[in-house]
């Protein structure tokens, strides 16, 4: 089986770059994929300490996850996974350029704001133009919503949507809740309120969905090819 990658990056810090890495890795081992995160933020290493306080928990299943700002090193010592989840620096940078590369996905996560979106857009325009990246593999999806920003999401989608690049139908919202989960060592999909679980179970069946969608495009033009 071929192996996959997807790269969660931001331009700026405090997005939700890690709550999406480590929610879909969750998602994606649950679902018997084998996955590590390759966590690139090596000096506050989010993720890392995520999943070590998992691991203290007994939480199931266990999460893999490796402290690791090389891209190619981190690619060539895990060929024994079948996904490579990367948690990208939390700014935008060379290296970041250098995970989109050839990633099968990459997630940018929205906060409210035209000072938070208009950053995010550059930097998809960024990873098309100088890494190649095609925009339908580029996926945006807000993160942190207060209830009076809903009606500014759609409209940011769409805005989105009319420059080619795939987002969500959903969002995440700004909930103690999932502040909680994620100290305890769990996803976002872990709390235990079943509105709330099933809001982030939506919005990460968005991204997982197109995921599916694109791999099964591949195959397609593949087949055609041949």
């Amino acid at each position: 089986m071929k192996q996959r990658r997807i790269v969660v990056v931001s331009q700026k810090g405090g997005v939700g770059k890690s709550t999406f890495a480590r929610s879909l890795a969750v998602e994606f081992t649950k679902a018997d994929w084998r996955t590590k995160i390759i966590d690139m933020d090596t000096k506050q290493g989010t993720s890392t300490k995520w999943a070590m306080r998992r691991q203290e928990a007994g939480i199931e299943p266990a999460i893999q996850v490796e402290s690791n700002n090389n891209v190619a090193s981190a690619v060539n010592t895990n060929s024994d996974y079948q996904l490579l989840i990367f948690d990208g620096q939390p700014h935008a940078s060379s290296l970041t350029r250098e995970a989109a590369e050839g990633a099968d996905l990459v997630i940018i996560p929205l906060k409210a704001g035209e000072d938070e979106i208009d950053p995010a857009i550059d930097l998809a325009r960024e990873l098309h133009t100088k890494a190649g990246v095609d925009p339908m593999r580029i996926f945006f999806l807000f993160n942190q919503i207060a209830d009076e920003n809903a009606v500014d999401v759609k409209r940011t989608y769409e805005l989105i949507e009319r420059q080619g690049y795939p987002t969500s139908d959903s969002y995440i919202r700004n909930l103690t809740s999932y502040n909680k989960a994620l100290s305890e060592g769990r996803g976002i999909t872990e709390v235990s309120h079943p509105k709330v679980k099933a809001e982030a179970e939506a919005a990460l069946n968005d991204i997982v969905g197109h995921f599916y969608n694109l791999i099964e495009q591949e195959k397609q033009e593949k087949q055609g090819v041949a």
